[in-house]
């Protein structure tokens, strides 16, 4: 709400006339000059929207609730993670790989690739826990 209310009051000190068509083309500013109906106005409706927003949250969470008792279950179904060495040995991931060991910058990659950021660094974080695991520590 205070959001909204900071918003409108930066759009009037900016002389910037909002309309609220659904109100009758409401005007924050009638001739050039500051409605002065458009404050009530507008802090009512804001009061709304947060109460609004809030019920919602409320029967979300309700729903949710209700599902868990009657016996269902939130998150991802079991068993659709895949293994890492299967992730390692996708193409995409070999090619990042690749790129990688070339020197490329993360986001060279991801561009070239047309790949997400997070998606080369999920590899390189994998290849370099491998790496890791691979060479025998001396002590």
């Amino acid at each position: 709400m205070v959001d909204t209310i900071n918003t409108l009051d930066w759009l009037d000190k900016n002389e910037v006339n909002v309309v609220i068509r659904s109100m009758g083309n409401l005007c924050s500013r009638v001739n050039g000059k500051r409605n002065e109906i458009w404050g009530l106005v507008s802090s009512v409706m804001s009061s709304l929207y947060s109460l609004e927003l809030e019920n919602l949250r409320i029967r979300t969470e309700m729903g949710r609730k209700v599902f868990l008792m009657n016996g269902g279950r939130l998150g991802r179904e079991r068993g659709t993670n895949e293994s890492i060495k299967d992730f390692m040995n996708k193409p995409k991931s070999k090619e990042i790989l690749s790129l990688l060991n070339k020197g490329k910058t993360v986001r060279d990659i991801a561009g070239r690739l047309d790949v997400s950021f997070n998606l080369v660094v999920k590899v390189r974080k994998h290849h370099e826990k491998n790496l890791k695991q691979s060479i025998p520590v001396h002590t």
